[in-house]
């Protein structure tokens, strides 16, 4: 038998898979993405305060939107895993944090479209 296929193997493999399962589908994976996303806003926000200070302000400006279409992605990825997960009996779900997800990509998307 190869070392893949072992004993000790399928069982790490049994204990894993459940638990990247729940980060997959369930609000792990949402709150990982949302998490960069206000650091991606952030990114951008400061680059707004601070544009004054930088030589070239057409670089800053698309570095800041950079950020933002990344924060916008990040967000509409993270309310779609919730929404992709969710399965008609999943108690977890929390419609307030998918509400603030959906708000910020979408005041994202209109402020740079």
């Amino acid at each position: 038998m190869s070392d893949f296929l072992s004993f000790e193997n399928l069982l790490t493999v049994s204990k894993t898979l459940p638990a990247l399962k729940q980060f997959i589908e369930g609000d792990v994976l949402g709150k990982v993405l949302s998490e960069v996303g206000d650091a991606e806003l952030i990114a951008a926000s400061n680059i707004f305060k601070n544009l004054n200070s930088f030589a070239d302000q057409g670089k800053a400006l698309n570095r800041a939107l950079v950020h933002l279409e990344s924060a916008h992605e990040l967000f509409k990825r993270s309310a779609l895993s919730v929404v992709n997960s969710f399965n008609g009996f999943s108690i977890g779900l929390n419609f307030g944090q998918l509400f603030e997800w959906q708000y910020k990509d979408l005041y994202i998307y209109t402020s740079v479209y």
